[in-house]
């Protein structure tokens, strides 16, 4: 418990050196560099609602890398995520995103609606 509670802690440190170094830079950052460090935010958020790490879905040698199962199940999550935000879907607000389903967990608990068992 006490590694995990290290290991956690040592994250979150990690996380905001990487913010509070990045937003240093971002007033001299090129477009594509705005745009990478908007993208690692959303990774950042993504990863605490779903309580794992980057490696969970990313191969840690090349995050484009898309052969690990998560990641492709990710991509086709992001794909419903866009859907039932957009016009198409609930105009959802507040915005539907990965916690609304999986509350901190890799694997969100399906309770089966009551009136399935009727």
């Amino acid at each position: 418990m006490r590694n995990l509670m290290s290991q956690n802690s040592l994250s979150k440190i990690a996380t905001i050196v990487l913010l509070l170094l990045s937003a240093n830079s971002i007033s001299e950052a090129k477009p594509e560099l705005d745009t990478d460090l908007k993208l690692r935010a959303q990774m950042v958020q993504i990863s605490k609602e779903l309580g794992v790490t980057c490696t969970f879905c990313h191969n840690s040698e090349n995050f484009k890398d898309s052969k690990n199962k998560n990641f492709i199940t990710a991509k086709d999550h992001f794909r419903v995520l866009a859907i039932l935000n957009s016009d198409q879907g609930f105009k959802s607000k507040p915005k539907v995103t990965c916690y609304t389903c999986h509350k901190g967990q890799s694997k969100f608990e399906y309770m089966k609606p009551e009136s399935a068992d009727k």
